[in-house]
C-alpha cells in the first residue's frame, strides 16, 4: 500500500516468454496484488509465470486473444469483482517496456486527489522519445493530433499505455462497450474526456528491448481513425 491505498497491477501478456518474469519479479515493493492476463499465448508465457517470486499476491487469468484492450478490460474487471474499493490500478506491459521506477510517480496524482486517470508521458521525461524508432515517432505525432482532436483535450503520447486509474472509474466503466484492440489508449483517453474524469500526464522513460510489435501499420490506423472520429462526433453531437 501507499498512504493505505491497495495497488493492484494488471499486466496483459501475449507471447511475452523472455520478459514477463522479470516484468513481475522488479515492480515495488508497495504492489499489493497482480493480475496477469495471459491473452492466449502458444509460447512458455505460462511457465515463466510459474516460476515467478514475487512478494505480491499473484493471480493469473485467461483471455481468448481478443486483443490487448480487452486483456486490460479483464484485468480491471478481475480487480472491481474481487477487491473492495478503493485502490489504484496500474497498467504494466507484459514486454518490459515499462520503468517499475515510474510507478510511484504515475499513481500519485490519484492519492493526492489531482486526478482520477494518470498517463504516462515520455515525450515530457529528461531522456525524451530519442531511442524510440524514427517510423514510431512518425506515427505517434500523427495519433497526438487525432486524439487531441477527438478527445477535446492535448495529448501529446497517446500510445504510452503505461497508467494508472482508481477503482471509482473502473466501477463506473462500461466494459461491454470498451475498446478491445491497440487503439486503447487513445479510446480511453477520448471517453474519460467526454465523462469529465480528471487525467494528468506524468513523464516515464521510455524502454526498448528486442520484443516486436505485432501492429500492422495500416489496418491499424484506418480501425483506430475510424474509432477515433466516430468518437469526436458522438462528443460533440
Amino acid at each position: 500500500m501507499i498512504e493505505q491505498v491497495p495497488v493492484i497491477v494488471v499486466v496483459p501478456a501475449h507471447n511475452e516468454e523472455d520478459f514477463i518474469q522479470n516484468v513481475i519479479e522488479t515492480l515495488p515493493d508497495f504492489v499489493d496484488h497482480i493480475i496477469v492476463v495471459d491473452d492466449h499465448s502458444t509460447d512458455e508465457t505460462q511457465h515463466r509465470i510459474s516460476e515467478v517470486h514475487s512478494k505480491a499476491n499473484l493471480a493469473v487469468i485467461t483471455s481468448k486473444n481478443r486483443g490487448v484492450g480487452a486483456a486490460i478490460d479483464s484485468g480491471f474487471a478481475y480487480a472491481i469483482e474481487q477487491f473492495e474499493q478503493p485502490f489504484i490500478c496500474v497498467v504494466v506491459a507484459g514486454d518490459g517496456q515499462m520503468d517499475p521506477n515510474d510507478m510511484e510517480a504515475l499513481i500519485q496524482p490519484i492519492l493526492q486527489g489531482r486526478a482520477d486517470y494518470a498517463k504516462g508521458n515520455r515525450k515530457i521525461h529528461s531522456d525524451g522519445l530519442n531511442k524510440m524508432p524514427l517510423h514510431r515517432k512518425v506515427a505517434s505525432s500523427i495519433l497526438s493530433v487525432a486524439t487531441t482532436l477527438a478527445s477535446g483535450k492535448t495529448v501529446s503520447d497517446p500510445q504510452c499505455g503505461y497508467c494508472a486509474v482508481s477503482s471509482s472509474v473502473l466501477a463506473s466503466w462500461n466494459f461491454e462497450n470498451s475498446w478491445r484492440g491497440y487503439g486503447y489508449p487513445n479510446f480511453w483517453l477520448i471517453r474519460l474526456s467526454s465523462f469529465g474524469f480528471r487525467v494528468k500526464e506524468v513523464p516515464v522513460r521510455s524502454v526498448y528491448n528486442t520484443s516486436t510489435s505485432g501492429i500492422r501499420r495500416l489496418p491499424f490506423f484506418m480501425k483506430v481513425g475510424g474509432m477515433m472520429a466516430v468518437e469526436h462526433h458522438r462528443r460533440n453531437f
